[in-house]
């Protein structure tokens, strides 16, 4: 698999083979819907953006740093997205 880029507002990166591939079981439930949040200190982020009908918990984001991926999808998901979005409506969670 190659890497992809994807745009979220004005935000646009390219989604590491370390993300995809601890997102991959969502992928392919869902399709690719990797949402890139930012870089912070060197870590960066992204949302998947499950579709309308799906029932979850918990988002689920991806942490990359340092060549290593990391899915974070308990209570300390929040904590997460704060760091990188400022207004939670941007990205469509309540």
């Amino acid at each position: 698999m190659s890497k992809r880029t994807y745009l979220w507002g004005m935000k646009q990166e390219t989604i590491p083979q370390a993300v995809i591939k601890e997102a991959q079981p969502f992928i392919d439930r869902y399709g690719n819907r990797l949402k890139y949040l930012g870089d912070v200190e060197g870590q960066k982020a992204w949302l998947f953006a499950f579709p309308a009908d799906a029932t979850i918990g918990y988002p689920v984001v991806y942490l990359f740093k340092n060549g290593e991926a990391l899915e974070v999808s308990d209570s300390l998901v929040f904590d997460f997205i704060g760091m990188y979005v400022e207004n939670l409506d941007e990205i469509g969670i309540e």
